[in-house]
């Protein structure tokens, strides 16, 4: 696996220089005011949070004393889509991209439900005022 390097956005207008190795990813900041941030990826694929989309990448250390979590955005290059991913790390990934797709499948459907609840309710008081109105 070759190594990774790319520039990534913590903030809109804060860059940082972001590094993929086969075991780690490093975030460092070009011009020093942060510190450097180091996570092992096996660590976060297995216990903590690794999602990885084509332009964001979500990080969640819980090794920690105190849980540390990134948001990442891409900029140079404006993907994450070219990280060659160690087969073990890609898999842990895979897995929690299903586990957070299932979740937000699972929100959706619970949301519909209250949507619709909530419009046949709606429906059965406007249905009780036409009829106390008729017989007004």
């Amino acid at each position: 696996m070759l190594p990774w390097r790319g520039t990534v956005a913590v903030e809109p207008d804060d860059r940082r220089v972001m590094t993929v190795t086969d075991g780690s990813l490093t975030v460092d900041d070009p011009t020093g005011a942060a510190r450097r941030v180091e996570f092992d990826l096996r660590e976060l694929a297995e216990r903590g949070v690794l999602l990885a989309y084509s332009s964001t990448l979500t990080l969640v250390d819980r090794s920690r004393a105190e849980p540390l979590r990134l948001q990442l955005r891409a900029v140079d290059p404006p993907s994450f889509d070219g990280i060659d991913w160690p087969d073990d790390v890609r898999a842990g990934i895979d897995a929690q991209l299903a586990a957070a797709a299932a979740a937000s499948a699972k929100l959706r459907s619970q949301l519909g439900r209250v949507v619709a609840v909530t419009i046949v309710g709606l429906g059965a008081l406007l249905l009780v005022l036409v009829v106390v109105l008729l017989l007004a």
